[in-house]
């Protein structure tokens, strides 16, 4: 594949970077400069593209780099968005995404889920919400995680199962439901 083929590849991936970058936990007024950040350095290191058929995992990398810059100079304070721009344009819910039936009574309890999962994840830190975030929707690695957030790999974990006790407490303590492990 000549150069000329490469960038009209890159061009058709604004759409995975932006995915990408949200999923991440980059607020939505930033995905687009960051996107074009990300664009523009695989513009200029194409030549170490080795294979075209890893592409993605190649701008996955790029991307990373990217948005760990980005949180090392937002590290303080800043909330993560679960409105996501769909291809078509429209915004839509992170949550939204999980419905998978059209019934109204499923549409309602998801709708109660969705609440409550929302409710459950602003009990967290920015950086817990981010990790969940970031392993559930993501699917990250915890090395992965590590690298976009600068930190180490077992300080993520821990943070990681400390959130999700965390999360299950305050589940309980929201819901009135009895421990599973008491």
């Amino acid at each position: 594949m000549d150069k000329d083929s490469l960038l009209e590849v890159l061009s058709l991936k604004s759409n995975y970077i932006s995915k990408l970058l949200r999923v991440m936990g980059v607020g939505e007024d930033d995905v687009e400069d960051l996107r074009n950040d990300v664009l523009e350095n695989a513009v200029r290191r194409i030549t170490t593209l080795r294979d075209e058929g890893s592409i993605e995992a190649w701008l996955r990398t790029l991307t990373m780099r990217r948005a760990s810059k980005y949180f090392s100079k937002r590290r303080h304070g800043r909330e993560l968005s679960n409105i996501i721009k769909m291809e078509t344009g429209e915004e839509m819910d992170v949550y939204d995404l999980v419905a998978d039936e059209k019934t109204t009574e499923h549409l309602f309890q998801e709708a109660e889920r969705r609440k409550a999962a929302a409710m459950l994840l602003n009990t967290l830190s920015g950086t817990e919400k981010r990790i969940i975030q970031m392993r559930f929707w993501g699917e990250y690695k915890f090395s992965e995680i590590a690298i976009i957030l600068s930190i180490n790999v077992n300080t993520v974990k821990t943070i990681y199962r400390r959130s999700l006790q965390k999360l299950e407490k305050n589940y309980y303590n929201l819901f009135g439901e009895e421990d599973l492990h008491g």
